[in-house]
């Protein structure tokens, strides 16, 4: 469970602010200094603010690279799957009286329509059609050539490619969650406890606390929200990243024919 990215980009202004402005109050460094905030404690809030600061700034970025690297794989995955839904289609027409044809490029039966199951699918066909003396000399019949089927095998690595690249950039960003998290919490326990002692030295002046950048009136609570991790369309190895079937069929769930 995590606040949302505003939430915690608006902490950290408010805690900026703050830091920011105790330089420019003598007679409040004075006094927080007499109650254990002299310069040392006040730089160990500094120096986790920064820390704060540098993890915020890199999970936003590597969220972004993870949403562009996303988007890139997706549409790759429309071109390969679209390229080989039609091959599918074609062959089970060309091969309908071929039985052993359709066993051997496993165009009949039932078949997985998850993310990795389509992957060893499209290459055992791209593989089996190049390989295979039998099945290539069918093919060739109806016009197909290594190169073309090396080249939409070569499609299929270049999506496996960018889906790793996806995977690994989302692993890192949910670590870079956790790490925001643990930066956010060590900051605000030491801001609770500044502010704490704040509100102690000047209860009868909260004004004053205001002027540096404290405010200490109630504010309401914001609402923690859970933050989604980076998809490929569904899961990493269990959904769909097509919304549709290598035969044409419509993505329900279970098998299809």
């Amino acid at each position: 469970m995590a606040y949302s990215n505003q939430f915690y980009s608006s902490y950290l202004e408010s805690t900026r602010t703050t830091f920011e402005n105790i330089p420019q109050f003598p007679d409040f460094q004075a006094a927080v200094a007499g109650h254990g905030y002299g310069d040392t404690r006040i730089q160990q809030g500094v120096e986790l603010h920064g820390k704060f600061d540098t993890v915020i700034h890199a999970h936003l970025d590597k969220r972004q690279s993870t949403r562009a690297k996303g988007k890139e794989m997706r549409g790759k995955f429309d071109v390969v799957f679209a390229i080989y839904a039609s091959h599918v289609r074609r062959l089970k027409k060309e091969f309908a009286g071929d039985a052993e044809a359709l066993a051997e490029l496993k165009l009949t039966g039932p078949r997985d329509r998850r993310c990795a199951s389509f992957i060893v699918q499209a290459t055992s066909f791209y593989n089996i059609g190049k390989n295979n003396p039998t099945i290539f000399a069918k093919l060739q019949e109806l016009g197909y050539t290594t190169e073309s089927l090396t080249a939409d095998l070569n499609g299929i690595k270049e999506y496996q490619t960018l889906r790793s690249e996806f995977n690994k950039l989302n692993g890192e960003c949910q670590e870079l969650v956790v790490e925001r998290e643990k930066a956010y919490r060590m900051l605000k326990a030491w801001m609770d406890a500044f502010i704490a002692t704040c509100k102690f030295v000047y209860m009868d002046n909260l004004q004053t606390l205001e002027k540096v950048g404290i405010f200490v009136r109630n504010q309401p609570i914001r609402k923690k929200t859970e933050e989604p991790a980076e998809t490929d369309g569904g899961t990493a190895d269990s959904g769909t990243a097509d919304g549709g079937t290598a035969d044409g069929g419509t993505a329900d769930s279970g098998t299809t024919g």
